[in-house]
């Protein structure tokens, strides 16, 4: 049986996993929102494509802190390789400004 710690423990793990649950989700609506916003301002794929890939990673990571599963991090682990391998296809001047690579302006002393 268990007693009322338990169970209110046991309510809050729910209620968490259901949080994370639905934060990964609005991660991955961002994800297609904001790329869909660098294509239609750059019309350029390449510029596009590192906005969703970051997205997707942060969805992926948010869902392996609920309860990780084998699937939940396969996905998050495809994403991330996925994720470089493009980043490295695309090459640093054709894929803009991101996360690994940030910008000269922000290098040079003011």
């Amino acid at each position: 049986m268990l007693d009322m710690s338990e169970l209110l423990d046991m309510i809050e793990l729910l209620n968490m996993t259901e949080l994370l649950d639905r934060v990964a989700i609005l991660l991955t609506g961002a994800a297609l929102v904001a790329a869909a916003v660098v294509l239609a301002a750059t019309r350029q794929l390449a510029c596009a494509l590192p906005v969703l890939l970051e997205f997707l990673t942060a969805a992926g990571l948010t869902r392996l802190a609920t309860e990780p599963t084998w699937t939940s991090l396969l996905m998050a682990g495809g994403v991330i390789v996925l994720r470089r391998l493009i980043l490295v296809s695309l090459g640093p001047g054709r894929s803009g400004h991101t996360a690994d690579q940030p910008r000269a302006e922000q290098l040079r002393p003011r």
